[in-house]
């Protein structure tokens, strides 16, 4: 039986596509526009929204991993479980752990949990803290300047790679030993944004400077290419993360038999991206 991606050339469905289709199951994977995917590899052009093009590509599926959206959950197992899909992976968040419906990225992934905790699907949710690659928001002005400017210097996060995400996706998807579970995933350690810059320059070879700025300036700077409650969510987090430094879990080493990558590790591996 196949195993569904749903957004298969996304950051992390591209890594879930790669982990199972590497171990040797067979792999569906969709996106929202053709797209080429790894020998063996069967692809499909699919939107969330669109219940025909879903149905048929949960057809002979066992098993799906996928981001939703409150808009697209109900359809979603609705189709599943129409189409006699009984197992479902979850990419969420670490936010929905704190049940705090008034906010913002807590209630939008909790709805989503909820419609399908509340369906008869065997579900894992995954809770990933912030991923490593959001360090290439950095990477226009490290090219351009050779300086990061963000608010909240001392904001320290657990950082993940998200192989590392892909690789816990791959054992629920393929085990039954996730099932009911939602497993906050972290990195190795908590760092500051300061030193995930001194990390950065280190991969790079270089020296980068941190630039301290008001989250005024913050807002201005994302004002152009994210919705408000986005920024509001980008800055409410790293404010927290500067108050209370993000925790640390074993849940990827305990999974997978393997450490989570490190972010100088990622770093390294990702170098050129800020070339």
């Amino acid at each position: 039986m196949t195993i569904l991606v749903i957004g298969g050339t996304g950051l992390v469905g591209s890594h879930v596509v790669e982990a199972l289709a590497t171990a040797g199951h067979a792999v569906r994977a969709t996106s929202r526009r053709p797209a080429a995917f790894p020998p063996g590899v069967e692809g499909a052009t699919v939107d969330l929204a669109d219940a025909r093009a879903l149905r048929s590509a949960l057809d002979g599926v066992r098993a799906v991993f996928t981001y939703a959206t409150p808009g697209t959950a109900r359809l979603l197992v609705d189709q599943m479980q129409a189409a006699g899909v009984h197992r479902l992976v979850l990419l969420s968040s670490a936010d929905a752990a704190s049940n705090d419906m008034a906010d913002f990225n807590c209630r939008r992934h909790r709805e989503v949990e909820t419609a399908i905790e509340q369906s008869r699907l065997d579900w894992t949710f995954l809770r990933p803290v912030a991923f490593a690659s959001n360090a290439l928001f950095w990477k226009e002005q490290i090219r351009a300047t050779g300086v990061v400017r963000s608010p909240f210097p001392n904001a320290s996060q657990s950082l993940i790679d998200p192989s590392d995400i892909a690789r816990v996706a791959a054992a629920a998807l393929t085990s039954g030993r996730l099932v009911g579970e939602a497993p906050i995933l972290t990195g190795p350690e908590s760092l500051t944004q300061l030193r995930q810059v001194d990390i950065l320059g280190a991969a790079l070879g270089r020296p980068i400077a941190f630039e301290a700025i008001t989250s005024e300036a913050m807002r201005t700077m994302l004002s152009g290419f994210l919705a408000p409650e986005y920024i509001d969510l980008k800055l409410t987090a790293l404010a927290d993360a500067e108050r209370h430094p993000d925790p640390v879990t074993d849940a990827v080493g305990t999974i997978t038999g393997q450490p989570p990558a490190s972010f100088a590790q990622w770093a390294e591996r990702n170098a050129s991206a800020f070339l």
